[in-house]
This record gives structure tokens, C-alpha cells and sequence, in this order.
């Protein structure tokens, strides 16, 4: 046998209900993308991603090198010169296995003292290896 629940409920029932859906809708967002859908794997985020990790693989030698082609820095770049840095790609070009991308790259105070458009970019340039995208220049402001 079935209970029926208090009128006073049921007149709740209904507006309970909007809202319960009113929140879904608005916590999973419309025009955001899933985070926990899959994850974007195109070659133009593999880039960006490749300039963010400059300044934090530069604390060591061995991982700075890698981020070269060939596995080592080019003549003359010393990941000391890497290490204060922050990088962040501002214009990302792909064509097939190359990729040109122009980069802000600053120490923290210089990005705070350059204001909204951030310091002057310089242009690197990568080559994909297999699944890595890998430095073949990386010239600094």
C-alpha cells in the first residue's frame, strides 16, 4: 500500500523539482566544455603546453636538453637563462610536423610592469617527434 505524502509536500513537489533541474543545468554549464569529457589532444594545445614547461624543466640540465631537438640545447642557451622565466604562448601556427609560435617570455616583474598586453613575444619554433613537440629554437627578448 502506497502512503500519498501530506498536501503541504505535494504543493512543494513541483517547484522543488524546477529547481533541482534549474541547478543541473546551470552546474554543468552550457557552452563549457566537459572537464571530465576527453581531453583536448590537438597539436595547437601540445605547443602551448610544450612553452609553458620551459621555465620549470630548465631547474634541470638534463630535462632542459630534452625539450630540444636532438636532446640538446642549442650553442650559447643555458637553461639558467630559462629557469626565472614565465612563458605563455600568445599565437600558435601549426603546419604538419612544424609549428611557429610567437611567446611572451618575462620574469614575473617584468609581466606585471608591461601591463595588459604583457611583454614583447619573441618567435620559437618546434618540430614534432612522435607524440612530442620539440624546441629547435627558442630565441629570449
Amino acid at each position: 500500500m502506497l502512503i500519498a505524502p501530506p498536501p503541504a509536500l505535494r504543493r512543494l513537489s513541483v517547484p522543488l523539482i524546477a529547481l533541482l533541474i534549474a541547478a543541473a543545468v546551470g552546474l554543468t554549464g552550457c557552452d563549457e566544455p566537459d572537464p571530465m569529457g576527453p581531453p583536448d589532444d590537438s597539436a595547437e594545445t601540445a605547443v602551448r603546453n610544450a612553452v609553458n614547461e620551459v621555465p620549470d624543466r630548465s631547474e634541470d640540465a638534463a630535462s632542459f636538453n630534452s625539450l630540444f631537438v636532438g636532446g640538446k640545447a642549442p650553442e650559447g642557451v643555458s637553461a639558467a637563462d630559462y629557469y626565472p622565466l614565465r612563458t605563455e604562448a600568445k599565437a600558435v601556427e601549426v603546419a604538419g610536423d612544424r609549428a611557429t609560435v610567437q611567446v611572451a617570455a618575462a620574469t614575473a616583474a617584468e609581466y606585471d610592469a608591461a601591463g595588459e598586453d604583457g611583454p614583447p613575444t619573441v618567435e620559437w619554433t618546434f618540430v614534432r617527434d612522435g607524440d612530442a613537440w620539440l624546441l629547435e629554437s627558442a630565441p629570449l627578448p
